[in-house]
């Protein structure tokens, strides 16, 4: 078995854990966000703020936007979480001293609790029980949003999600499948199903080198679906409903499949981890050492 599907199969109990810790992480955000909140990454750690924004908004809690880490720009007076699993993102670490440059409260989230921007921050919270060997995050990314998200639903006095570990459950045991006759694959969300579309998008693209796009579902019409054919896998992540179920009509009139997943994001994000496992291993690649990649992007100084 690789690091990256025995990561994958861990995340139900990682989720456990996450809803436990975010009763914590809910109690020290409420009295810190009344002059809004930015949420700061690159890769992945961009996509769980992506997803943790909207999803803040969405529950009306906090003024919040995401940005990627290399086009932060402080204002004033904003609380800044900072994502990075292995706490040494060079734009992380650079946006972390913008943050202080500008007044504003830093706060670091990572798996490495004495990594240099933990260290530098004036706030931690921590995702030590999440130890990934891959360079591909999985249960890093999946944890930190579903820690957001019942965080979030504290903060909106409205039931975190604790129905979502079993479910995950539920789902990883049932077969996951190579996509052996597509090359191409588009994953649809809106909302806070975005950030999720983009984290599902990016996991074909590193494991399995596809051709991936994310868009929010009806902009998919306005110009994109020109590429769409035969080998395009469209992947929905909003409810089923009319809409959704029209679109994925029209989708299939191009010869390429639609599913709409019909589970949470979330839950739905891991099977899609595990169909980029398996397509990765059916075209003869390593999932744990994608090409090109590494587990933290450290960039020299600049000049």
């Amino acid at each position: 078995m690789t690091h990256t599907e025995r990561e994958i199969l861990s995340q139900p109990e990682l989720w456990e854990k996450a809803l436990a810790q975010s009763r914590e992480v809910a109690g020290w955000l409420r009295d810190r966000t009344g002059a809004g909140l930015v949420l700061v990454g690159a890769g992945s750690s961009y996509y769980v703020g992506l997803m943790a924004a909207a999803y803040l908004e969405s529950r009306g809690v906090a003024q919040a936007r995401a940005v990627p880490a290399s086009e932060y720009a402080a204002r004033p007076g904003e609380l800044a979480i900072l994502i990075s699993r292995s706490g040494t993102t060079t734009e992380v670490l650079e946006a972390l001293e913008a943050a202080k440059g500008a007044g504003c409260l830093p706060v670091a989230l990572t798996g490495e609790p004495a990594s240099p921007l933990a260290q530098a921050a004036e706030h931690v919270i921590s995702l030590d029980y999440v130890r990934e060997e891959s360079v591909v995050q999985t249960g890093s990314a999946t944890t930190a949003m579903v820690l957001f998200r019942a965080a979030a639903d504290r903060l909106a006095g409205q039931p975190p999600p604790e129905h979502l570990p079993e479910d995950l459950r539920r789902s990883l045991e049932e077969d996951a499948q190579a996509l052996t006759e597509h090359d191409h694959v588009v994953v649809l969300g809106s909302g806070w199903r975005y950030g999720v579309a983009c984290e599902a998008a990016l996991k074909l693209q590193e494991m399995a080198r596809m051709w991936t796009e994310r868009y929010v579902p009806l902009e998919y019409r306005h110009g994109p679906l020109s590429c769409a054919g035969p080998r395009t896998w469209v992947e929905i992540l909003d409810p089923p409903g009319d809409r959704m179920t029209a679109l994925a009509r029209d989708i299939e009139k191009t010869g390429a499949r639609a599913h709409i997943a019909g589970t949470d994001p979330l839950v739905a994000l891991v099977r899609l981890q595990r169909m980029a496992l398996r397509t990765a291993l059916h075209r003869g690649l390593n999932p744990d050492r994608p090409m090109h990649l590494t587990r933290s992007v450290v960039l020299e100084p600049s000049s």
